[in-house]
């Protein structure tokens, strides 16, 4: 990968935190945005974010200069030449990155790679804007790009596996060594619980979620990612950031979430949660249990109890069939999707 020549569009946080850990790498990097003094900001970011790692002492003073001697900026993607990779890291506006991925099928080499960092957009619409949709992948970086360790590989239907394997190799050189390509995290899942009551009456409860095993990645950033909805939360960046269309249809689970700024691609977060929602009762409450005023409505067995009920759900799903409660083997058990080796049927 050294000395390959790197295109970045978009020269936000993203876009310069993605071309930061290329220059890092020894990789050379253009640098565009349509605006000359958001690609001059963005070059900015970048000459300071190579400074603090200086500091840090991660750097040293030669790398500094070399690194920032392999960058250039433009602001038309059409103006650059001899590429070998491009990442696209514009705004989340389909029409946009397909106009974005034609200029870079004009100007990425051969068997080079056009990339995406879309979080939320099918690689395949966006490689349909190319004469190559073999060459089209997602590569999606998470914020901050120097800190976090973590980027996802998403083929599109076409993606070839030279595109795949070349994009992979680029990212352990860029030093990210997560790929959720080898650890994919579980997507829909659906839980049926029947129980019967003090009194004898049978319940039936049911929960339908998208459930994400907690692993060394998942504990810093996770993004859940559907046909009409997405979320995404990062440990050094906390606000939560929510997508709901309107095309979201249904009586349950994701459906039953306000949409009333859908209309602009948007789902504000409420100030003040604990307070709309009603938390603030159920804090009142577990404070003055930890005084000792009163005794608490939920215990650290009832939290046990719920450990329970999902390791049992796992269980069931790897064995397909219907288990009682508590099954044999409970405590030992360890759901595949932790040890890396589960394989949903289709």
């Amino acid at each position: 990968m050294a000395n390959e020549h790197v295109l970045v569009v978009g020269a936000g946080q993203m876009g310069a935190g993605i071309a930061q850990v290329a220059l890092t790498a020894g990789l050379r990097v253009t640098l565009v945005d349509v605006a000359k003094d958001a690609v001059d900001k963005g070059a900015g970011r970048i000459r300071s974010g190579l400074g603090k790692l200086r500091e840090k002492g991660k750097l040293d003073e030669g790398a500094e200069r070399a690194a920032l001697g392999r960058l250039t900026t433009a602001t038309s993607a059409r103006d650059v030449r001899d590429v070998d990779v491009a990442i696209e890291a514009a705004t989340e506006n389909e029409e946009l990155k397909k106009r974005i991925f034609q200029d870079l099928d004009a100007v990425v080499r051969p068997g080079g790679v056009l990339a995406t960092n879309t979080s939320s957009i099918p690689i395949t619409r966006i490689a349909a804007a190319t004469k190559r949709p073999d060459a089209v992948i997602g590569m999606h970086f998470m914020n901050p790009v120097p800190v976090m360790q973590l980027v996802e590989l998403i083929r599109g239907a076409a993606t070839s596996d030279a595109t795949f394997d070349r994009t992979r190799s680029l990212s352990q050189a860029m030093g990210k060594t997560v790929d959720y390509a080898r650890s994919p995290a579980e997507d829909f899942a659906s839980l049926t619980v029947e129980f019967e009551t003090d009194d004898g009456t049978t319940v039936i409860g049911e929960a339908t979620t998208s459930w994400s095993f907690v692993g060394a990645g998942l504990r810093l950033s996770a993004e859940l990612l559907g046909p009409e909805y997405s979320m995404a939360w990062n440990s050094l960046d906390s606000p939560l950031k929510l997508f709901f269309s309107r095309a979201v249809q249904g009586q349950a689970g994701e459906d039953l979430v306000e949409k009333q700024n859908a209309e602009i691609g948007l789902m504000p977060v409420v100030a003040g949660e604990a307070a709309v929602y009603g938390y603030e009762a159920e804090d009142r409450h577990f404070v003055r249990a930890f005084l000792g005023r009163e005794a608490p409505e939920l215990t650290f067995h009832d939290g046990l109890d719920v450990v329970k009920l999902l390791m049992t759900a796992y269980m069931s799903a790897e064995q397909g069939r219907t288990l009682d409660f508590p099954p044999q083997g409970l405590a030992a058990f360890v759901p595949a999707v932790a040890k890396g080796t589960w394989k949903p049927g289709p």
